[in-house]
């Protein structure tokens, strides 16, 4: 008998659903039993990525292809929530953070990144880039119509806060959440015409592990820029419970590449994420 190899045991349990050491089978999708409509829908995994990755986004991607992984964006997640559409069996939130349209950047941004949209964007698979405003700094106007014309490619950009700073700390006003925000996102859908949809926190910050807590003005600013999500680390895994209110705020959370930042990492993390969280 031929050895089972890593890469033989993730396309197993990619396709088969099952917890091992439980024997249970999890459905993607819990109904209600009088009127058979979605109850609540799981939140699909989310993997975390930075430029750093660049090198191992390539063979994720097309594990993710090799075992029927759908890319979708957070306005795709959102639909599903709202009832507007139907997810894919298997869909995946690919986010990658720190981008930026900072004059001066460019080409180390397209080098960097734009490595990273071309093998989502050959794969055709949808993926999300966290966007740093950084307003005090002059923009590159070349940069931004580039990564406006990403859009078309498939790929959407959230808001990253203005200035990657840490949320929720004591000496924040609420004049600094407007900024990072309220102003970031504004900006982001101004520049690249589409509208934003989450608060990608850097760090995972906003979030209090202590108390399971969310920083009230985190939440009072994506209430008032129309953002959807606060996208975190921590938590933020288990299914949401639908229909969702229109002005609702969801947290949901990702998982980087494992402890070890490498390919087979992304792996466990993703079917750990899609057998474990139903």
């Amino acid at each position: 008998m031929s050895k089972l190899t890593r890469r033989d045991f993730l396309r197993i349990i990619a396709s088969s659903g099952v917890i091992f050491g439980t024997g249970q089978v999890f459905a993607h999708t819990t109904y209600d039993t009088e009127s058979a409509l979605p109850s609540q829908i799981p939140i699909p995994p989310s993997l975390m990525l930075h430029s750093r990755h660049r090198w191992i986004l390539p063979p994720i991607l097309d594990y993710l292809l090799d075992n029927g992984y759908t890319g979708i964006h957070y306005a795709d997640f959102e639909n599903a929530l709202l009832g507007l559409s139907a997810l894919p069996d298997k869909p995946i939130l690919i986010s990658i953070d720190d981008i930026t349209a900072v004059k001066g950047q460019n080409p180390t941004i397209i080098e960097y990144f734009g490595a990273m949209k071309d093998a989502l964007v050959e794969r055709g698979i949808k993926g999300t880039f966290a966007h740093i405003t950084r307003p005090d700094l002059e923009q590159d106007d070349a940069l931004w119509d580039e990564l406006r014309a990403w859009t078309a490619q498939g790929i959407a950009f959230e808001t990253h806060t203005a200035y990657h700073s840490v949320l929720g700390r004591r000496a924040m006003t609420w004049a600094d959440y407007e900024t990072e925000i309220i102003t970031s996102a504004t900006f982001i859908t101004e520049k690249i015409g589409m509208p934003v949809r989450a608060l990608v926190t850097p760090y995972g910050s906003g979030y209090d592990m202590a108390t399971n807590t969310i920083t009230p003005q985190v939440i009072q600013a994506c209430e008032q820029a129309g953002l959807r999500f606060i996208v975190g680390i921590v938590n933020g895994r288990a299914p949401i419970r639908v229909p969702i209110q229109h002005n609702e705020v969801l947290y949901v959370g990702r998982v980087g590449p494992g402890v070890n930042n490498d390919v087979y990492g992304a792996q466990l993390e993703i079917e750990f994420w899609r057998t474990h969280y139903r």
